[in-house]
């Protein structure tokens, strides 16, 4: 099975929200296999938040992090304000 990484960029924190909660559906669905899921925000003072929808693993450890560190670098070279930024890291069932 490959493994696919996806960085998606959200408007607002509902939104990224709304997106992981669709893609934790279509696991559940067994439509896709998530290896992880993060959701990356950037508060009004500057200040970034990693919050982890699941474990990492050691296998896909390097992937994951090197994937937070991509998004996390975006936020913090984008514009003053909240960005947002949902990292997926996962394969897709099937493929």
């Amino acid at each position: 099975m490959s493994t696919t990484i996806a960085i998606v960029v959200f408007p607002g924190e509902d939104e990224a929200k709304a997106a992981v909660k669709r893609m934790q559906k279509a696991e559940k669905d067994h439509l896709i296999e998530v290896e992880d899921a993060v959701l990356v925000t950037k508060d009004e003072q500057g200040k970034v938040h990693v919050k982890e929808y699941k474990d990492f693993t050691t296998r896909r450890g390097a992937i994951t992090g090197g994937a937070i560190g991509i998004v996390v670098g975006a936020v913090l070279g984008g514009p003053v304000g909240a960005a947002i930024a949902a990292g997926l890291v996962g394969g897709v069932a099937g493929a």
